[in-house]
């Protein structure tokens, strides 16, 4: 497919070998081995706290092993969780996306500076999942080793939900639907995994919504290009991202080598991101097709 390495031109290729440089590194947000986790000299285990609100930002930091997110309370100031490893979410299929409503009880640091609370229990109130992540002592119920994990403590709710973003002019992108696969374009449900080989094209444009999410879904964005019109794009986990320090922001112009989802094609699978608005970019797929970070 001599289109993929052709289409964006000398900046793209500049850009590329910079990232392929570092990708032996690729892996290494996904935190198999519970990165940092095993530990609780941060943690007070007396002084627990409980927290009601929405997820407005989720903290996925370039090789951090356990990421966390931002909740916003109807009343009071916003707290920041440090949750678990990535590959929890992933192995207990339980996820969290900006702008569900949430409820966590979670413990403080041993510092009163330390803003930061360490997440016991997480229950997801927009799509009725709830994940324990710690015992009452405070230490890390992961660090059992994966057979220990959770046994019933990650409950499978519904997360059937109407798509949001097509690529039709519509406005839709991938923070206006509702209810599990509401991400639309950032939707990593069953066969639009696929990506259609044959409408692999380059769409440019400006970023006017984001969606990022802890857990299986891919993160993606809406794009807006020169007519007006707006695509869902998908991406990949957030750990995936994370790892190779790449991100997308609201206003940011991108360029993406994208093909339509086999199962639906009003959705584009991203291949490659090039952020022009801060001078990085990301590989994805191969010429495959298949998920890069399912390979490494």
């Amino acid at each position: 497919m001599k289109r993929m390495h052709v289409m964006f031109g000398a900046i793209l290729v500049v850009a590329l070998s910079a990232f392929l440089a570092a990708q032996g590194n690729g892996n290494g947000g996904s935190g198999n081995g519970g990165s940092g986790g095993g530990t609780i000299q941060h943690l007070d285990p007396s002084q627990l706290f409980h927290f009601e609100g929405t997820i407005t930002a989720i903290l996925a930091e370039p090789g951090a092993g356990q990421p966390g997110f931002v909740l916003t309370p109807v009343t009071g100031e916003p707290v920041t969780i440090q949750a678990g490893p990535y590959w929890l979410f992933d192995s207990e299929a339980f996820e969290l996306t900006e702008g569900d409503a949430v409820a966590v009880d979670a413990f403080a640091s041993t510092d009163p500076a330390v803003k930061v609370y360490y997440a016991a229990v997480i229950r997801n109130l927009t799509d009725g999942t709830e994940l324990v992540l710690r015992g009452e002592d405070g230490r890390p119920l992961w660090t059992g080793g994966r057979r220990y994990q959770f046994g019933d403590h990650g409950r499978r709710g519904d997360r059937s939900g109407t798509p949001g973003g097509e690529c039709d002019g519509s406005g839709n992108g991938p923070a206006e639907g509702r209810g599990r696969g509401r991400q639309g374009g950032a939707d990593n449900g069953g066969a639009c995994q696929l990506p259609d080989l044959a409408s692999l094209r380059e769409i440019a444009g400006s970023v006017t919504a984001t969606s990022f999410s802890l857990g299986a879904r891919a993160c993606g964005f809406t794009l807006t290009d020169a007519d007006g019109v707006t695509c869902a794009i998908a991406m990949g986990p957030a750990w995936y991202l994370a790892a190779n320090s790449f991100d997308v922001q609201t206003g940011d112009v991108v360029t993406v080598l994208a093909a339509n989802c086999l199962a639906d094609p009003a959705r584009w699978i991203a291949f490659q991101v090039v952020n022009h608005t801060v001078g990085t970019a990301i590989v994805l797929r191969g010429e495959d097709g298949l998920p890069l970070w399912k390979k490494n």
